[in-house]
């Protein structure tokens, strides 16, 4: 069965659309990682959709961590999405949404290119490599990298909107999505730039030396003003509101002559990303006479010299427009504003559009050359379409191979080690990994490990101080928080670690003013104001308790733990001190108690407590289940087994309880 000449182009589109889909069929359900901790896992502000207005007027509901709270409320905004999507943290929503921006995104770009290409085929090897390449799977595995999604696909739909002209250009419509991508992450705003480079070298088909022609230059600047009036109102906005973010680099210098090389790597990485890691180890380069700053130098002069000799001609001017791109899009990242890490393979996202835009183009340029002392047999006519296949199944394999590298936090930083040898971050976070599984000699041995590499990091005298507290030493383990705490003493997280360490010890007095303490840092922060709760209430300080979960109920207002302790504290007089229970823990000691008193009902309240605190909880299901059954609400108590049962499968009592609860149906 042949397929007829008209159906061709579609089937191939939409056999590159299945392969993308195919290459990330195992990644729907990887888990958070990095920053994913302090902007998604424990951002309190993305749990409630009535949050919407205050994400977009306070920067500091992007983040738990005041450092890391830049102003980018699109992405907070979807992810308080996902959040009601999902019911909670199902990692798959978040995954979901951003695939499907990313994909949205391969067709866009597949539209642009054609339309500056020239070629349906070539705009379809171009998209589907950028779709497929295994280097872009570092950004749609990491969940808070949407920003580099979002600002991408804001940046590539503006251009094609502009491309498209009409209306969208008569009326300004492609100024939407751009402001849309610059509201997602600051780099969104060279869309301007890209704009201009887009109308003086595609339309106006001008080379780089006539662009840069004052004449020329003017008129392209002209033409897309409104674009950058639009990003550098933005970009103001986006400074004023972001007042705690700090970029986390220490030298500009440094940073500069590091960047040339850096931009080496990036291109090499696109012709064979090997190597790829989520947390790099290298260091920014302090002397001029570092041989990687020559190397990188010599790079950057010769990719711009291509450029320019690109640029003469109107067939390979696409290459030109590519490499620009590449050079554009790094501008916020490669420059003068030093990040924390000089280097990082989600940054590749943005600038790679404008290298599979070249790269297309001179694929088409090499078939060009070659096409015409080839063998005129059917094999040889298909050998471009047979690389190109094998070229897409490569990737295709390294993108599932990433996928799974990032399935879970120990897969993740193991990798890493692997590759990044000498990042000290790296052996913390595969310690802790290390530590949730008990394993507490390989764990203080990774910390220990880091500390060698990166003795002033905060987090790691904290991380080596929960393990030591887990193994009995609390004289050493309080020695090491306090320590965390002068190093980094802007980073709330490591007060509430001290705060938890302290409340094991029976020490409330001592952990509540640091809790309180974090919650004006961050008020962003979940698990501090939920420990806080606590807190208050085994110190048995009503009406701070009372004024404690009022405010957390602001901020959302269907927080279950926060009603729990509010009416907790409502009813405290009346309640027995035995009954003041406020860990699930204690909680579903006292829903035992109380249905060994035949209580069933206010056992039922006990477990409810519990489960607003911990929802997977399959004993606190269980025990539920048990008294719905004495009061004879058997599909309540079904449903309430069947939920253990979904965390536990392997629950006897809970089997039996559901057993119960369906004869009495």
């Amino acid at each position: 069965m042949t397929v007829p000449p008209r159906l061709v182009y579609p089937a191939c589109c939409a056999a590159a659309v299945l392969a993308v889909i195919a290459a990330y069929g195992n990644h729907f359900h990887n888990s958070f990682h990095f920053d994913d901790s302090h902007a998604v896992e424990n951002n309190v502000f993305i749990r409630d959709l009535r949050n919407l207005p205050r994400i977009f007027t306070d920067a500091q509901t992007f983040s738990a961590l005041p450092t890391n709270q830049s102003y980018r409320p699109l992405v907070t905004a979807t992810l308080a999405l996902d959040y009601r999507l999902a019911g909670g943290l199902d990692t798959f929503w978040f995954q979901l949404d951003s695939f499907a921006f990313f994909l949205l995104q391969c067709g866009l770009m597949l539209w642009l290119f054609h339309r500056i290409l020239g070629s349906r085929w070539l705009a379809l090897f171009g998209a589907t490599l950028y779709g497929l390449h295994t280097a872009i799977a570092e950004t749609v595995n990491y969940v808070i990298a949407r920003g580099d999604i979002l600002s991408t696909l804001g940046a590539v739909a503006a251009v094609a909107l502009y491309a498209r002209g009409g209306r969208a250009r008569r009326y300004w419509l492609y100024l939407i999505p751009m402001a849309l991508g610059v509201f997602a992450k600051e780099q969104g705003a060279m869309a301007a730039p890209l704009l201009l480079l887009y109308v003086g070298l595609i339309e106006e088909k001008r080379s780089i030396p006539e662009l840069l022609r004052a004449r020329h230059f003017g008129a392209a600047l002209r033409a897309t003003l409104p674009a950058f009036v639009l990003c550098a109102a933005i970009g103001v906005l986006t400074l004023k509101m972001a007042t705690n973010f700090s970029p986390g680099g220490t030298s500009r210098l440094d940073y500069l002559l590091t960047q040339p090389y850096v931009l080496f790597r990036y291109v090499t990485t696109f012709l064979l990303p090997i190597g790829l890691s989520a947390d790099t180890d290298w260091g920014p380069v302090s002397s001029l006479a570092d041989a990687r700053v020559a190397i990188g130098l010599v790079f950057v002069i010769a990719a711009l010299v291509l450029a320019v000799r690109a640029s003469r001609e109107e067939k390979t001017r696409p290459i030109a427009f590519g490499v620009l791109w590449f050079f554009v899009a790094l501008l916020p990242t490669s420059s003068l504003v030093p990040l924390s890490e000089v280097t990082n393979d989600h940054r590749l996202y943005f600038p790679y559009v404008g290298l599979a835009l070249a790269a297309a183009c001179g694929a088409g340029l090499l078939l060009e050359r070659f096409a015409p002392i080839l063998p005129k047999a059917p094999w040889a006519r298909a050998l471009p379409a047979g690389l190109a296949v094998l070229l897409f199944s490569a990737h295709a394999l390294g993108v599932r191979a990433r996928n799974q590298v990032w399935r879970t936090e120990e897969t993740l930083w193991k990798d890493v080690t692997e590759k990044s040898p000498a990042n000290g971050r790296a052996w913390m976070n595969y310690g802790i990994t290390r530590m949730a599984k008990g394993d507490f000699d390989e764990a203080e041995r990774c910390f220990r490990r880091g500390l060698q590499l990166a003795p002033y990091y905060g987090y790691l005298h904290t991380n080596l101080a929960v393990a030591e507290a887990a193994r009995g030493r609390a004289e050493s383990a309080e020695r090491e928080f306090k320590e965390g705490i002068r190093l980094m003493p802007g980073v709330p997280s490591l007060r509430y670690y001290y705060a938890r360490f302290l409340l094991a010890g029976n020490r409330q007095a001592e952990a509540a003013p640091l809790l309180r303490e974090v919650l004006v840092m961050s008020p962003a922060d979940s698990p501090a104001r939920l420990l806080l709760l606590q807190t208050l209430a085994k110190m048995g300080a009503w009406t701070e308790l009372r004024e404690a979960a009022d405010e957390a109920l602001q901020i959302r207002a269907d927080d279950p733990a926060a009603r729990s302790f509010a009416e907790l504290a409502r009813r405290a007089p009346e309640v027995p001190p035995a009954d003041l229970a406020v860990t699930p823990d204690e909680l579903l000691q006292l829903s035992l108690r109380l249905y060994q008193q035949a209580r069933y009902a206010e056992s039922i309240k006990a477990c409810d407590r519990a489960l607003a605190l911990q929802p997977a909880f399959a004993e606190a299901w269980n025990n539920k289940c048990a008294a719905l059954n004495k009061l004879r609400r058997s599909g309540e108590a079904a449903a309430a087994c069947e939920a253990a049962l979904r965390i536990k499968p392997d629950f006897q009592l809970a089997k039996n309880n559901l057993a119960e609860a369906r004869a009495g149906r």
